[in-house]
């Protein structure tokens, strides 16, 4: 027949069986140590039928409120979740905190071959999709371009 469903919110099943210690990013249910890891990598606990991320869950606990926007590991490692470690960015914040892709050919972020021009084009994301930076002979010509427009929007902040 399977476990009768616990009356109350999701967040009250979460205060009364989680605890959380935010400088190792250790999160427990009832004692025991949360474990379980999605095909994502993330750490994952069902909650009244929901699969929810450890991560909301920590920051949940920490904070008092679930985050505004996406949750970002600082440092990129999925299981980390110390409090430290995690930021509620705009998911397009989010993704510029990425690693290079595996079929990356140019070596640099935001540099891809264009194989209709024959160069390597610049393009970065932002919250309006992609924005047209420049076509290069060379992705290291690019990826010098996009430092200098980078560090000029810096010194006008």
């Amino acid at each position: 027949m399977g476990r009768p469903k616990r009356l109350g919110s999701v967040e009250d099943v979460i205060r009364e069986d989680f605890t959380y210690k935010p400088d190792t990013g250790e999160l427990f249910r009832k004692g025991k140590l949360v474990q379980t890891v999605s095909t994502k990598g993330y750490l994952v606990s069902n909650v009244q039928g929901k699969v929810l991320y450890g991560h909301r869950i920590s920051w949940f606990l920490y904070h008092g409120s679930w985050p505004e926007h996406g949750l970002d590991h600082i440092n990129r490692v999925k299981t980390d979740n110390r409090i430290n470690n995690l930021r509620d960015v705009p998911q397009v914040t989010n993704l510029e905190n990425t690693g290079l892709r595996k079929n990356n050919k140019s070596g640099y972020k935001h540099v891809s071959w264009d194989s209709t021009r024959g160069m390597w084009c610049l393009r970065k994301h932002s919250s309006k999709g992609y924005k047209f930076l420049g076509y290069f002979n060379c992705p290291t010509s690019a990826y010098i371009h996009l430092q200098e427009i980078e560090f000029i929007g810096e010194t006008k902040k």
